[in-house]
């Protein structure tokens, strides 16, 4: 009977704890920059890839280094709102990434929504993410524009994301780290026009330490067993 008390105190302080874990948003450390072709998408390797998400668009695409984008529906990155895709005036028009499918993906966009929730997330787990911002529309009321990331109180430099007929440099990106305290992550992005924009975003999951100690471990096993092979 005396233990009945502190297991309802334990309870409470539990119930309370995850309560606080859902309503927090962990602080991401951003860095910003300009990109001209699909090798922005190496800021997270491939095999640390969770998911890539073509906002803009109802269609998959797979680009010429192996970055596969599902469509926007909803599953992995939920948005505020996402009634509104544009497809056109955001295509690469005069300088293009070369790869046709990066620029599939560059070529639409999300309008309707400034948050966007990102799903499935391991607490504990450190992730990157990887936000692409793209307005190639010739005309100088269009050249300079900017955009920022934000989440967890932590809010990026300013990013330009429009250039003037495109050219070397496509648009602009912001990349970000954060450790998971919930199973989702919220992230709000704004803009010195067109708003919480966005292109596409990727989710990567660091490896830890210990996952790529054993996998040192392990090739070094496989390179003994190989030379012991070729000795007998």
């Amino acid at each position: 009977m005396k233990k009945f008390p502190s297991l309802i105190i334990l309870a409470a302080v539990l119930v309370a704890f995850s309560f606080g874990a859902k309503a927090q948003n962990a602080p991401v450390s951003w860095t910003v920059g300009s990109f001209g072709d699909d090798t922005v998408l190496s800021l997270i390797p491939n095999n640390q890839v969770v998911y890539a998400v073509n906002l803009g668009s109802d269609n998959a695409f797979t680009t010429a280094n192996l970055y596969s984008f599902t469509p926007n529906n909803q599953v992995n990155i939920v948005l505020e709102n996402s009634n509104f895709n544009i497809d056109g005036p955001f295509n690469p028009n005069t300088g293009t990434s070369v790869d046709s499918a990066f620029n599939s993906v560059l070529g639409s966009a999300t309008f309707g929504s400034s948050t966007y929730t990102f799903q499935n997330l391991q607490v504990g787990q450190t992730y990157q993410v990887l936000l692409l911002r793209t307005d190639t529309r010739a005309g100088a009321e269009f050249a300079g524009r900017t955009f920022q990331a934000s989440g967890g109180g932590n809010t990026s430099a300013t990013q330009q994301y429009a250039f003037d007929n495109g050219g070397a440099t496509l648009g602009g990106y912001a990349y970000g780290t954060f450790v998971a305290n919930a199973t989702t992550q919220v992230i709000t992005v704004s803009g010195s026009a067109d708003g919480g924009m966005l292109n596409a975003a990727v989710l990567g999951a660091v490896p830890e330490p210990s996952t790529v100690a054993l996998m040192i471990v392990g090739g070094a096993g496989v390179v003994s067993l190989v030379r012991r092979r070729r000795r007998i």
